[in-house]
Formats: structure tokens, sequence, C-alpha cells
């Protein structure tokens, strides 16, 4: 089993630093959610609440994970 502890990772080490990630859900808390913990663990994030947002955030910058 692979167990990585995350809390004694400095800020430069982070698993997703550097890394834009976009979000794309409806219900505002999972929303709010996944984008805490991927700027906790180092990612650039946008969140988007539906398909035409979703778009219009990709024709702007296209991230490294979706």
């Amino acid at each position: 089993m692979l167990v990585i502890d995350h809390m004694s990772e400095s800020p430069d080490q982070a698993p997703v630093a550097g890394y834009s990630v976009l979000v794309v859900e409806d219900n505002p808390d999972a929303a709010e959610l996944a984008q805490i913990v991927l700027q906790d663990a180092g990612a650039q994030v946008r969140v988007a609440s539906d398909y035409e947002s979703a778009l219009a955030s990709l024709a702007q910058e296209w991230p490294h994970v979706l």
C-alpha cells in the first residue's frame, strides 16, 4: 500500500504545483470543495458551473487537467 503524507511537504513540493485545473461542477458545494483541495495541493484552479461557462473558460486557456 502506498501512503503519501502531504502534510510534511513544503509548498514547492506540492503534488500538483504548477498545474492548471478546470473543475466543471454544477453543485456549488462540490465545486468549492474540489477547488479548496486542489488549491491546497498546489494547483491553479478555475471553476465552471455549466457547459457554456466551461467552454468559455477553455477558449481563454486550456488547462493541464479538466
